[in-house]
């Protein structure tokens, strides 16, 4: 804001003693910071200034003009397209088009590239791509393989889209954040979802604070994806309204339009159906209420021709109803099987939720198993949630360390654990000295951490209302002792990293909120907090900082 602030003096000092160069130079770094703080309708009157400032420079124009000129374009281009102003949007692409056939270069390219990227547009951004490569260096080539990867995972094509991504080193500093949201696509349209639910939380972890508005969004969009994926549509699209106020505070009316579209709300007409993207979720928006197969095929067709079939993907975990109607009737509707065998598709597909952030308690798709597990058979449940796959030797050193027979009492328990969980065939087998679970298992201490990563982001950006929002949801997510009764040395060691994540994450809320003067929502968690773990002293001694 200070830069902005000293640019905006400097700018309008210049104009004032008839310094036009300068003044142009000013209304750039201006510009920047615009960008940087995100105020679309400012960028678009500064650029426009600008230009008209250029116009009344005289003198022949040279080409530092022509690449001034064009800049200022795409800055434009790009505000329009954050309005969802797409009619104007691209007539600027049109006018960047022109000045890029006398410069061209690798960079001219890549930014027409992204200015179509921007109104949903991926056949053509990926066009604009391929014309960079001609020109680009070598280190020009990471980010452009990467932006790359961005479009072919849009289109569908993993496999070329993942080959693109081991061209890139994500040391590069800003790229490892889109590196893990392409990834988390990937991951979705080859049906592995938890894994894709992984990377996109990571990828808000990494995320600069710069960045992070570009891609909360984003993040919660693949989430969500994953969410429905699995069956939980409520959930899924609870998630997606939480997104809504953060676009809106910051403009960006075009990021809006697609989860509104998603939620079922009613979005203006104006200029949607030029963005290639926004109308593909319209036409699944309207086989899913129709059910006509020719609707569905219209939208299948249009996504190929567009190069959006992953989008198409992701979209119909949203929609899944006409792909349901289809295999219902016993017709091919053209997805890949690992989507196919999705539970969203696949109602016979058991979906598990634990909550053992106290009292533990196991939901089988969405309902909850009557009776309590026994803490062994909980603790082991737990850990195949955590890791899919367990070392046999592993299993007996925990629970039967002094067992004459640890194979016997294993087998024991996952009989008992299958008929509890009412599991299908072969999902809960052993082999090769591992026992391994194929089914699909969520945790709340999965959820705590995925909000818990949401509110640090908004914290980093400095939105502190919308983080201060999440982090109450996050700590919502406790209902007492993790682990209680259970004493088995899984069980002990999981408890302290939960419980040392916990002290230290509502230490770090508390001191945010005693800085913003807010002691009321300090006081609340810490006292919440000191009910679960009441030997912590620094805990303790917050409570009574704030009762001051």
């Amino acid at each position: 804001m200070e830069r902005l602030r000293k640019a905006k003096i400097l700018r309008k000092k210049a104009e004032k003693e008839g310094f036009l160069n300068l003044s142009i130079r000013a209304g750039c770094i201006e510009l920047n910071a615009l960008e940087w703080i995100g105020n679309p309708k400012e960028q678009i009157k500064l650029v426009n200034s600008l230009l008209m400032k250029m116009r009344r420079k005289q003198g022949k124009r040279d080409n530092s003009n022509a690449v001034l000129r064009f800049k200022l374009l795409v800055s434009k281009g790009m505000a329009l397209g954050t309005l969802a102003k797409i009619k104007a949007a691209l007539c600027c692409i049109r006018k960047c088009k022109t000045i890029c056939r006398c410069l061209l270069t690798s960079s001219s390219y890549r930014d027409i590239a992204t200015l179509y990227a921007r109104i949903g547009s991926f056949r053509k951004s990926n066009q604009w791509l391929l014309k960079s490569f001609k020109y680009a260096k070598a280190e020009d080539k990471v980010i452009l393989n990467l932006l790359l990867a961005s479009t072919l995972a849009k289109a569908g094509k993993y496999r070329d889209a993942r080959r693109k991504l081991k061209k890139v080193h994500i040391e590069k500093r800003g790229i490892e954040t889109l590196f893990l949201i392409i990834e988390a696509q990937c991951l979705i349209g080859e049906g592995k979802i938890q894994e894709a639910m992984k990377s996109a939380n990571e990828a808000l972890q990494q995320s600069k604070e710069e960045i992070i508005r570009n891609y909360f969004a984003t993040s919660s969009m693949v989430i969500s994806c994953c969410l429905c994926a699995l069956g939980d549509e409520k959930k899924g699209k609870k998630l997606l309204r939480k997104i809504l106020p953060v676009l809106k505070k910051y403009g960006m009316e075009y990021d809006l339009l697609l989860p509104r579209i998603l939620l079922g709300q009613d979005i203006p007409p104006k200029d949607t159906k030029l963005s290639p993207s926004l109308k593909l979720a319209l036409q699944l928006k309207k086989a899913s209420h129709s059910l006509k197969i020719r609707d569905y095929r219209k939208a299948f067709n249009y996504a190929t021709a567009q190069q959006l079939m992953g989008l198409f993907h992701r979209l119909l975990l949203f929609f899944p109803e006409p792909v349901n109607n289809l295999i219902a009737k016993g017709k091919s509707t053209g997805l890949p099987k690992a989507l196919l065998k999705l539970p969203v598709f696949q109602k016979n597909i058991p979906v598990y939720h634990l909550k053992f952030l106290g009292p533990v308690r196991i939901y089988r798709n969405r309902i909850k198993l009557r009776n309590d597990p026994t803490p062994i058979s909980a603790s082991l449940i737990i850990h195949l949630g955590l890791k899919k796959k367990i070392e046999l030797e592993s299993i007996y050193r925990n629970f039967w360390s002094t067992a004459k027979d640890p194979k016997g009492s294993l087998s024991q328990l996952l009989y008992n654990l299958r008929r509890y969980l009412k599991l299908p065939p072969d999902t809960l087998s052993i082999r090769q000295g591992f026992l391994h679970f194929k089914g699909y298992i969520t945790t709340d201490y999965q959820e705590f951490e995925q909000i818990l990563t949401r509110a640090k982001a908004l914290e980093r950006a400095g939105e502190w209302g919308f983080a201060k929002k999440e982090y109450l949801r996050a700590f919502r997510v406790f209902r007492g002792e993790p682990f209680k009764k259970m004493y088995d040395p899984w069980s002990e060691n999981m408890r302290r990293v939960i419980l040392n994540n916990l002290e230290t994450e509502t230490i770090h809320f508390a001191k945010s909120c005693l800085e913003h003067r807010n002691k009321n929502d300090a006081k609340k968690v810490l006292e919440k907090v000191l009910k679960i773990i009441p030997d912590s002293e620094e805990i303790r001694k917050m409570v009574s900082e704030c009762g001051k």
